[in-house]
């Protein structure tokens, strides 16, 4: 067995029963069941191999997720088989204009596939994850994380370069998309307390969940039913945490890809009441590409 550094790449495999919950009715895996299927997997390899279930606790230090690209193909599975999550996770560290250490990120990828009765692995999916370690801090100084905790063996840093993905990343379209038509949000809206997790934030998956109910409705106001297409991928940058009671608002804009699909960008910004204006930079970004439903015939044949 090779040494375990902090230029290692971890890897597994591991298997996911996916819940009825997490199935379109199409019986393909959903945008929003992605994180689920493949949390647990990433975070008992990364548990196991790097940092141990008791990181937290021992360390100080947290990895919040500060970027997520999920993606979905819409191919069926049977709903009561449990799926295939291949994970592969490296740290690096991200320099400063001078060459100093900024911050540490550790990287993930994820791929989740099925077999279906043919014997043909089927994918059903995909994730990558940029995640910032940090330790709770008033400072955004004393937040930041330069140096790998002693505890984890690895060393002080690894030799890795990462770049984090930023704003103007994911607020630009790619290249082939035209079109920037502006979506309104006409009131604002509140995080609840349902919509929560355990690090006491608002959960990544629900920034996704809102911007999808907003482009939907959106979609359908311009003619566009939502039988026609479903959320193939989802791209998300984290600024900054939301908490229960928060108001936000949604701003989007609309533009259309070479081979017919829409993609939304939207911004969640949060305001200070339910009646008061947009300010500052937003607090997550979320690009929502809108791809063309299969058609029934080829569902259960077409392979990804």
């Amino acid at each position: 067995m090779s040494e375990r550094t902090a230029d290692t790449e971890f890897r597994g495999t591991f298997y996911e029963p996916p819940y009825f919950e997490d199935l379109s009715e199409r019986g393909a895996v959903k945008l929003t069941s992605m994180l689920r299927l493949t949390g647990r997997p990433h975070y008992t390899l990364w548990a196991r191999e790097i940092g141990s279930p008791h990181f937290k606790e021992r360390t100080g230090q947290f990895f919040p997720i500060y970027y997520l690209d999920i993606e979905v193909t819409d191919l069926p599975i049977e709903t009561r088989e449990a799926v295939q999550v291949d994970v592969r996770i490296h740290l690096g560290k991200h320099l400063a204009p001078d060459g100093t250490v900024d911050r540490l990120i550790s990287e993930a990828w994820t791929e989740v596939s099925s077999n279906p009765a043919d014997g043909r692995r089927r994918r059903l999916g995909g994730t990558h994850k940029q995640a910032v370690f940090t330790r709770p801090d008033p400072d955004p100084e004393k937040r930041k994380v330069r140096v790998l905790h002693p505890s984890l063996g690895l060393g002080d840093l690894p030799r890795r370069q990462i770049r984090p993905f930023t704003l103007e990343d994911l607020l630009t379209p790619p290249r082939g998309f035209g079109g920037g038509e502006e979506l309104a949000d006409r009131e604002a809206h509140v995080w609840s307390y349902q919509q929560t997790d355990p690090n006491q934030h608002i959960h990544a998956m629900e920034y996704v969940r809102v911007m999808e109910a907003f482009a939907a409705e959106q979609l359908a106001r311009r003619g566009h039913p939502p039988g026609g297409y479903y959320f193939g991928r989802a791209r998300i940058l984290f600024r900054r945490p939301s908490f229960t009671g928060e108001w936000y608002r949604r701003t989007a804009r609309r533009f259309a890809g070479p081979e017919g699909e829409d993609l939304v960008i939207g911004s969640i910004h949060c305001v200070p009441g339910p009646d008061r204006p947009l300010t500052g930079a937003p607090a997550a970004v979320v690009q929502l590409y809108a791809r063309k439903s299969l058609p029934s015939s080829s569902r259960s044949d077409k392979n990804g």
